[in-house]
Order: C-alpha cells, then sequence, then structure tokens
C-alpha cells in the first residue's frame, strides 16, 4: 500500500510539474482564410488572413511565410508581427509579391509564431498558392461597347478572361460627349459583387 501511494503521490506531482511548465495548456494554432487552397492571384501586394485559436501569451511574433516548395523549408517571402511585446494576436498580413522577388509559379503559405529562438508552424499544413503574373482582360460588357437606350436602373456586368477578385480602386463612368465624369464607384463598396470572372455592379 505504501508503494501505491508514494506512486500516486510522484503521479501528482508529475502532472501538475507539467501543468505549470505549459505541457497541458491550449497551444496557438492557426487556420488559414485567405488566399484560399489553390487560389491563382496575381503579381502584387496580397493581403493574407487567418484566425487563432487557444493561448500563447508568450510569443515572440506571428508571421506569413511563403515557400518555394511543399515541404516549407525554402521561404521566398513572408511578413511578421515584430517582436516589440511577447503576445502578438494578429489575423492579417500584407506581403508584397513582387518586392521579394517571386514571379510566376506554384508556392506554399501558412502561418508560424516564433518561440524566442525559431519559427514554428501553428497551422499544420501548407496552403498552396499560385502566382499569375499576366493580368485579367475584359472579355465581354452588359450592356455591350456603344450599346444605345440602355436604361437607366440597368447593370453593368463585366466579364473577364480569367477569375478575378475584388481588392481596391475604383470602376469610374464617364460622359462620351464631354468625357466628364457621372460616377465613381468604389469596388469595396456594396454596388460591386461578382462571382469568378464576372463583376456585376
Amino acid at each position: 500500500m505504501r508503494f501505491i501511494r508514494q506512486t500516486i503521490s510522484s503521479f501528482i506531482k508529475l502532472s501538475l510539474l507539467l501543468l505549470v511548465l505549459g505541457w497541458g495548456s491550449s497551444a496557438y494554432s492557426a487556420d488559414l482564410i485567405s488566399p484560399a487552397d489553390n487560389a491563382t492571384v496575381t503579381l502584387a501586394t496580397h493581403t493574407f488572413t487567418w484566425s487563432l485559436s487557444g493561448t500563447d501569451t508568450t510569443n515572440r511574433g506571428l508571421r506569413v511565410a511563403v515557400y518555394s516548395n511543399s515541404n516549407g523549408t525554402t521561404k521566398v517571402a513572408d511578413w511578421w508581427s515584430g517582436n516589440a511585446s511577447s503576445n502578438y494576436t494578429n489575423t492579417t498580413g500584407n506581403i508584397d509579391l513582387p518586392g521579394w522577388g517571386v514571379t510566376t509559379g506554384t508556392y506554399y503559405w501558412r502561418v508560424e509564431k516564433s518561440n524566442g529562438v525559431a519559427w514554428v508552424d501553428i497551422t499544420g499544413s501548407l496552403y498552396t498558392l499560385i502566382v499569375d503574373g499576366t493580368a485579367p482582360t475584359l472579355s465581354s460588357s452588359t450592356p455591350a461597347d456603344n450599346a444605345t437606350t440602355v436604361a437607366i436602373s440597368s447593370n453593368i456586368v463585366l466579364n473577364f478572361s480569367e477569375a478575378v477578385d475584388v481588392e481596391s480602386g475604383n470602376i469610374t463612368i464617364y460622359k462620351t460627349s464631354d468625357g466628364s465624369t457621372v460616377e465613381t464607384i468604389d469596388v469595396t463598396s456594396g454596388l460591386v459583387t461578382g462571382i469568378e470572372k464576372r463583376l456585376n455592379i
């Protein structure tokens, strides 16, 4: 009985020690959101987003890392939060892909945290990112170019050569008779919606 009591006591002490060391706590993990897995993006600056779960008040920074290989060993670009504190909770980061020398091709990205010594993967997987250096072109529109007797309430539908997403900028409608601006529409406003290759205004 004495041996059993000692064993139980030792087990309890070990369990408490593990909890003090943080082995029993919930570590950070990140779910990647955007760009989606296998997404095709242009060669430009893009916002990467993710969500965090768990707790980690001792991390020394978070970063988005873009790799040229699928096992995440050759990094070609990154964004990081800095290391001014020890409790980062960022869920977005911007990466200027051409500024890092990224060219067209297939890449892989994930979110990592710094433990003060090294960067540690907190996603458990890599998202595939396809970088396309060719900008999409307008293939057709409704109303068509030079259309007449178009109702004022009509929507404008733009069809592109490849899938596009709304990021930033304006769509400007001009008056052909004198070149004056009729309306300027922010592409991030509720007036612009789209799926894949089509934008509705």
